[in-house]
Parts: structure tokens; sequence; C-alpha cells
């Protein structure tokens, strides 16, 4: 998960730090428009200092925000129905605090490669309407940055919900960032085109639609590694 606006609700009142929140361009732009199952989604990527990119993009939800953020922090059944996304497990946290392990499955050019992150979540305004879910790297192989956030602002009397997706993201080593962006490019419309249509097929108290899992999901689940 448009055209893209500058807005200042996407934060909460006291975070001012990011784009969405301030207005302000860090960078050179680009946005990409894609159309899914009729739908226009698009696609924002700043430019914001050497291999590093912050993508922005939105999608409107047909529920109330309470239902979407139910579904979104159901951690570990993320992998169910968003696509490339193998695993997505809660870990131990040495502090108490939410701890996400996420591996994927890319396919670029005919190569397939995983790719898998440790996270820290922070949920903020859980209990309001406008909420917000934070995620930092804490470890991976393949990112030397990663985080954002998933923000959920409360439209049309709570009957909607339109959800925002922001990241940070910085390859390690020598990962082409040009790879790594028309990877995103592509995987960020998908994704959050999938939250939706889970989320639209739910109702209130029931959280265990089974969507089936694909043959290459089922593969890649059983022969992804740990991350440690």
């Amino acid at each position: 998960m448009l055209a893209l606006e500058k807005t200042n609700v996407l934060r909460s009142k006291e975070d001012t730090s990011s784009l969405i929140s301030s207005g302000k361009t860090a960078g050179p732009a680009v946005c990409h428009h894609l159309e899914l199952n009729k739908e226009v989604l698009s696609v924002e990527i700043q430019r914001t200092g050497g291999n590093r990119r912050r993508i922005i993009s939105s999608i409107d939800i047909q529920r109330p925000s309470s239902l979407v953020w139910k579904v979104l922090t159901d951690y570990n059944r993320l992998a169910d129905f968003i696509p490339n996304l193998a695993v997505s497990r809660l870990r131990p946290h040495p502090k108490g605090g939410i701890r996400l392990e996420q591996s994927g499955v890319q396919s670029v050019m005919g190569f397939t490669f995983n790719a898998s992150v440790v996270l820290d979540m922070t949920e903020v305004n859980s209990d309001q309407l406008d909420k917000e879910l934070r995620f930092d790297l804490h470890e991976s192989r393949e990112l030397k940055e990663f985080r954002g956030t998933w923000f959920l602002q409360s439209i049309n009397n709570n009957k909607n919900t339109r959800l925002w997706y922001e990241v940070n993201i910085a390859p390690k080593g020598l990962v082409p960032t040009r790879l790594v962006e028309w990877r995103i490019k592509e995987d960020v419309p998908a994704n959050l085109k999938s939250v939706k249509s889970r989320i639209e097929k739910v109702i209130e108290g029931d959280l265990y639609y089974e969507p089936p899992m694909s043959p290459g999901k089922q593969h890649a689940l059983s022969s992804l590694p740990l991350v440690r």
C-alpha cells in the first residue's frame, strides 16, 4: 500500500523527524505509480545520502484502525499473507520489548536470494484512533539500516483507515543500491495490497482466517536458516 500527499497528521505530535510528518524533502525524489487490480498505488523513493533510500507509500482500507492494528500486530502470522515474506516470528527480547525475526525470499533477474532481519518493534498510541507501529533494525546480514513506521490514520469517522508505510533502508557491502531500489518499488505496493486484502476479509473477533500458502513459500519456510 494513491497519490502521495505531504501531511502533518502522520506521526504523533512530538515526533516530527520523518519526511511524512515534517513535509520536508531530504533529497531528489521519484514517485512511481503502479496499478494492482485496478487500484493505482504510488511509491515515493527519496535519496537521503550515499546508498540510503527513504520509501513512502499508503493505501486506504475499508476497516477501522482497531482492526488494522490487530492484524499488523499479529506478528507470528504476517508471513501467511505478505508476499515474499517466508518467516515472521517473535523472538525473546532481553528487556521485555517486542523483537521480530523476518526472512524473505526474493527473485531478481533469475536469481533467488534470502534476506533476513531482526527488528525491534515499538507500538505507539495503541489505544487511540491514530496509531503507529515503529520498527528499527537490530541485526541483519544484508542490511545496515532498516527502520521506519506503519502509521494508521483513522478516516471517514473511523469507518476506514489510511495505512501509511515509511522505511529508511541501506544495504551492506556491495549490494547495488539500484537493485534494492527497484525491488522495493515492486514489493511495497504488492505488500500494501496484500495487507489490505487480508484485513478486508477479516471481521472483528475473527483473526484466524487461513489463506492458502503457496508451494514456493512452503519450500522457503522449510529451507530458511534461523538468524543468529
